[in-house]
Formats: C-alpha cells, structure tokens, sequence
C-alpha cells in the first residue's frame, strides 16, 4: 500500500507534471550501520591489525 505522499507523487506522474526528486532525509543521531563487506573487512583488521591485503595496487586499462 502506497502512502498518501508516494499516491500524490505517482498521480502527478500520471498526469505529465515534471516532479522534483524529494529532498534527502536527515541523517539519523548516533553510528549508521555496516554493511556485511565493512563488517567483514572490520572483522579481519580486528584479528591482524595493520595488514594491508586489502590495500591492492595495480594498473587498469579502460577501453572505450
């Protein structure tokens, strides 16, 4: 089910009306949480800190 903002938004879409994107929601107080890559890649800085197997250079060419 729809909300009443979302069923006013896809009305005017309907419509033809050009509709601006809606502004972004204010950040929420405290720590956001992790994804399961930055919790993972967290996890294994916790079992050996300083490592840099994750820190990889090399070169990449891009065609096109």
């Amino acid at each position: 089910m729809l909300s009443d903002a979302k069923r006013e938004l896809l009305k005017r879409r309907l419509r033809g009306e050009q509709v601006s994107r809606r502004a972004w929601d204010p950040r929420p107080a405290g720590p956001l949480p992790l994804s399961f890559a930055q919790q993972r890649l967290w996890f294994l800085s916790q079992m050996e800190p300083g490592s840099t197997e994750y820190n990889l250079s090399m070169r990449v060419r891009w065609d096109g």
